[in-house]
């Protein structure tokens, strides 16, 4: 999975921000704020990846437990589906 063309990540402070731009900025209008590990879990799929691959990068990124872990993911993913900012 992957997250569609045209949108950005950056840093605003102690925290990240990502914006659509060109062709998305007309279908999606606003912002998203991510912590860290959101702003990593965004980049990892940027590059494209699979749910097992975000479980096993988390995991080495932030030393948590498996359970944790998976957790996370599962919520972060849900909300990009709810936005439809993946594609899959």
């Amino acid at each position: 999975m992957r997250i569609k063309s045209d949108f950005v990540l950056r840093k605003a402070g102690s925290s990240y921000v990502v914006a659509a731009v060109r062709s998305r900025a007309k279908e999606f209008h606003g912002m998203i704020h991510l912590n860290e590990s959101g702003a990593f879990l965004w980049q990892q799929l940027v590059e494209g990846c699979t749910e097992a691959e975000l479980l096993t990068r988390l995991r080495g990124e932030y030393e948590i437990s498996e359970d944790q872990a998976s957790s996370d993911i599962s919520r972060f993913l849900g909300v990009l589906r709810q936005y439809s900012l993946l594609e899959e």
